[in-house]
Formats: C-alpha cells, structure tokens, sequence
C-alpha cells in the first residue's frame, strides 16, 4: 500500500468542497483530504498536522488565495501549493506563480477535473519528497565532510569567486597552524592578498583563470606564511556542496623537501663545474707532460722517468675515475639484455690484469645498463688484480684452476681465461702474483635470495639473485664498514675509488652491493637484486 498523502482543501464553498474529497479519494485510495473553509484555520492546520499538499481557491475570506498562498511561505517555502480556483484569467495564474505557488488549475464542469487534480497533486507531492530526500542526503553529507574538512591533516580552505577574486570561505585546523592565520583574520579575505608573495602574484593570477575555467591545478607554489615564506604542493577541488563555496584548495608543505632539491640543483652545478675542470682544465696539462715525457726519453735514459711515467699513469687514472664517478651515479632508466659470461669474458680482455686468471661460474643473463655494467665488472676485476695478497690463499682442491668447479659454481670446463701477456701493458709484474702463483678471479652466480656468501655458489635458494667477482687472495679486512667510500683503499698507492665507483653504478640499478669472503679466504663483492632474464 502507498504511503498517505495528506492533503489540505481550502474552500468557502462546503459542498464543493466535499464533492472534491470524495472524488480525490476515488481517484487515489492514498489521499487523506482535510476539508477547511478559511485561511485561519488552514494555518492553524498547517502548524499542527503533517501536510503533504495544499489544494486552495482563490476566493476565500478575509484574504484571497494569493494572500493566502504569501503567508503559507513564510512557514513552508517548499510545501506543495497548488491554486483550484473558478476565477480563471492568465493574470491570476501569473499572480500565482509569481508568489510559489506549485501549479495552477481552473475549476470546469464535470468529473474529469478531479482526476487532473488527482494527478497534480500527486506529481507536486512525488516531486517535493524526491527533492526533501535529496535536501537531507545533501545535508548528511555536507556534514560528513565538514567533520572531514575540519579533521582533514592538510592545509585547507574553502574559496568562493567573487569578481573574479578568490575569498576564503572556511579554513580548517591545519591551514591555521600551518600558514598562522586564524579563521578570524583569513575568512573573507581574498586568497591572493592573505597569502601570495608579491613576486608570485602573476602565477596566482594564472592560477585563478585556470581554477574559474573549470580546470584542475596541481603545483608546487611558494606561499606567504605568518612565519615567512614556505613552498607548498597546491591542489584545487572544483566542488560546489552549498551555495558560497566554488571548491577547496589543498596545500601540502613541501618546503624542507624542496629546500633539499635546491640544495642538491646547486651541488650538481658545482658537480657538473669541477667535472669540467677535471675533464679539461687537468687533462690537458697531463697530455702537455706525458708528450714531454715522451721526448725526455728520447733524449735521455734516466731512471727517474719511469717514476714519472709512474706518477702520469696514476693522475690518469684518478681523473678517470672522478669523473666515472661524478657522471655514473645517476639512476638508470632503460636497461638491456646482457649475456653475463659473454661480456666477463670481453671486458676482462680490456683490463691489465697481467698473469692472473679468469673463472666463469656463470651462465646469468640479466637486465642491466651495458656501460655501466662494464664499469661496475672492470672495476672488481682491478680490485681484485690490484689488492691481491702477497700470500695468496690456496684453492679449494683447485676448483677453479683451469676449468675445474666445485658442484655449485655450474662453470663450464673451459672458464679460465689467463690475463693478457701482450708488451703493452704496463701492469709491474708483481702485482698479480703471489709467491709465484697468479691470483684466479671468478665470476659467478648468488642463489637464494640475498646471498650468503659462504661459498661460491651463493645462498640455500633456488632463484638467482645476482652474481659475484671473488678471488683467491687474502681477502678484505676485517673491518670493511668503509670499503665503499670514496678514497678508501688497502693499498699505499691505490686512488680508493674503484668499489666506490662499484657502489654508485650498482645503486643506480637499484642493487645491493656486498664485501664479503670467497670460499678461499679471499676477496669477493656480491651484487643482488639483479634482474635475471629467465
């Protein structure tokens, strides 16, 4: 059954007005009409019964319908009123409709009236509760968000345009501790007074013609505080929920993270200078001297040359390394496909690395930056020909002696490689060698999750997480907390920069880089993380 509607019929006339009753109910078992003569006494109705709707003539005593139809709105704006009168005229209608009334209807002869009248009144009254409902939801949840706006943690107010200035409506909790403006002082203000430096006011005004024309702002924006000047994330939500409020501006301080980016802008300024320097300012001297070094020796044999040609060598190799260093730090963001045991097996041709051999305990291919992978391999191969020990540790039952592997290092049987011989390079013969014996230096495989490094083969895991360069010297110090640090070396003549260089290019690939021991008791550095190409 239909929920009742109650309606109210205004009518001097009792007969007609209690022919309309009964045919209203004949035409909707729902209506419950209340039958009154007099605007008195249909007020005294409307103030102490629910009404649904108000049916009225327009000529009644002492006040005609439209005087009546006035003083129901004072007290019910919204209340379906609808005007059923004989006096018909467009004017009247006008007069009606002009003061609220809901609908107008002119009495005829006949019984069809009553089921058009049945029909207004039942659309007048379906459509004032549809929009009564919607009135209360509107109004739950401007209450919702209000209890949001108010407990919201970031700097918020609410702004309404007002020729083309934007006014602060409402603020919540946070704008105030944060910009130090009460609500007292910021609403009513114009945004751009309250809280825009003068230098940024031209951007404001970019801002407000964007925000009035519908758009989305998402910026970072420097804004006047009461404790000075802070840069702040801003954001506009162009939401109307009541009249007065054309959106909200949200503001996240961003200034101590923005002060860092400054900081770090000026510090890659001075970064990219001195690598001018470097690049330029250092190795033209440097090329200036090796030529005269080259036509010292021509003229003369001496052995204080070699110190010289020593000394070249060494800046050469520092200048190479800064400036490795100062332009290979930088995250990578496209990577390739690399064969591991190909390019070892490659750039271990490129290094001087004298006697000393090579091991490949690996068949890995992996995603990584080729360049800088090459850095990162050419590096541990230096670190570990250049800081072998000068009592070098023995192989475990010569494992990786020309080709044999222990079961978990999977390397193929021809994976020693022997160092080049060739007369250029300049390597001391004593670098690489330990009491006779060339250190071996193996490339392979970290199982298992992280690595744990207790033997060649890696972790307890099944999946590879990476790969190692180990050798079979005596291995890193005990305390190896700043082996990554630049500078940092074990040798007297080493530029400490070779595993720094390790750590900054792996870092950029967002791997992990870690001293450790070999299965002999020497040096090895793991690489985890890697992205492993099944």
């Amino acid at each position: 059954m239909s929920e009742p509607i109650r309606v109210l019929h205004v009518d001097n006339d009792p007969e007609f007005a209690d022919l309309t009753a009964e045919f209203l109910r004949r035409e909707n078992e729902a209506f419950s009409v209340v039958t009154v003569r007099e605007p008195e006494a249909a007020r005294a109705t409307l103030a102490g019964e629910p009404i649904d709707c108000v049916v009225s003539d327009y000529e009644l005593t002492p006040v005609d319908g439209i005087e009546f139809l006035e003083a129901v709105r004072e007290d019910h704006p919204d209340l379906p009123f609808i005007l059923f009168t004989g006096r018909g005229s467009e004017e009247v209608a006008s007069e009606a409709i002009s003061a609220g009334a809901t609908d107008y209807l002119q009495k005829e002869t006949g019984t069809s009236q009553y089921a058009v009248l049945a029909n207004r009144i039942e659309n007048a009254v379906t459509r004032h509760q549809a929009r009564r409902r919607s009135q209360r939801k509107l109004r739950r949840e401007r209450e919702r968000f209000s209890a949001l706006f108010e407990e919201f943690p970031e700097p918020t107010f609410a702004y309404e345009y007002v020729d083309n200035e934007p006014i602060i409506r409402e603020v919540n909790d946070a704008f105030e501790e944060t910009f130090g403006y009460d609500a007292e002082r910021a609403v009513g203000t114009s945004v751009d007074d309250l809280v825009v430096p003068p230098d940024q006011m031209t951007e404001a005004k970019e801002i407000d013609e964007r925000v009035r024309a519908g758009e989305s702002v998402d910026r970072v924006v420097l804004r006047q505080t009461a404790d000075g000047q802070r840069y702040f994330s801003l954001r506009n939500i162009p939401l109307s929920l009541e009249e007065g409020i054309d959106g909200f501006a949200v503001f996240t301080d961003i200034h101590e993270r923005k002060r860092r980016e400054q900081d770090l802008e000026r510090k890659n300024e001075q970064l990219e200078q001195f690598v001018s320097i470097v690049s330029h300012d250092l190795r033209n001297p440097l090329n200036v001297a090796s030529s005269r070094l080259t036509l010292a020796r021509d003229d003369c044999d001496s052995e204080h040359l070699e110190y010289v040609a020593s000394a070249h060598d060494r800046i050469g190799t520092i200048i190479e390394d800064t400036l490795t260093l100062a332009r290979q730090g930088d995250s990578v963001d496209e990577m390739g496909v690399v064969d591991l045991p190909t390019v070892a097996r490659r750039w271990w041709e490129s290094v001087q690395t004298a006697d000393a051999d090579l091991a490949i305990a690996t068949e890995l291919t992996i995603r990584a930056d080729a360049d800088r992978l090459r850095h990162v391999i050419e590096n541990l191969y230096r670190n570990a020909v250049e800081h072998g020990s000068t009592s070098r540790q023995p192989l475990a039952d010569d494992a990786v002696e020309h080709g044999s592997t222990s079961p978990r290092s999977h390397a193929p049987e021809d994976a020693v490689e022997h160092g080049p011989t060739s007369p250029g390079s300049q390597a001391p013969q004593d670098a690489v060698e330990h009491d006779g014996e060339s250190v071996t230096i193996t490339v392979g495989t970290v199982e298992g999750g992280e690595g744990n490094g207790d033997s060649e083969g890696g972790g307890d895991g099944d999946a590879p997480a990476g790969f190692f360069v180990a050798d079979d010297g005596a291995g890193f110090p005990a305390d190896r907390d700043d082996l990554f640090e630049p500078g940092v070396s074990t040798e007297p003549d080493g530029t400490g920069f070779g595993l720094a260089i390790v750590r900054d290019l792996a870092e950029a690939h967002g791997w992990d880089v870690t001293a450790t021991e070999s299965e002999t008791g020497g040096a090895r550095v793991e690489i985890t993380g890697v992205n492993v190409v099944e």
